[in-house]
């Protein structure tokens, strides 16, 4: 059975995170492998910090 990799579950978090989306039922469904959560999560947190770095960017030249 296949499994979700880092790759698509990184994806997926900042997708959602960012876009309110969800991944489509033939991602969703796939199990987890539980090496692949860290890596994930450090994707979450490095578009987290490219966002804060844009809106600190845009709110230091005025940007909207």
């Amino acid at each position: 059975m296949a499994s979700l990799d880092s790759a698509q579950l990184a994806q997926a978090l900042v997708d959602f995170s960012v876009h309110g989306s969800f991944p489509e039922d033939k991602i969703s469904s796939l199990p987890i492998d539980a090496e692949s959560i860290p890596i994930a999560i450090k994707a979450l947190a490095d578009a987290k910090a490219k966002l804060q770095v844009c809106a600190l960017a845009n709110y230091a030249l005025h940007v909207c």
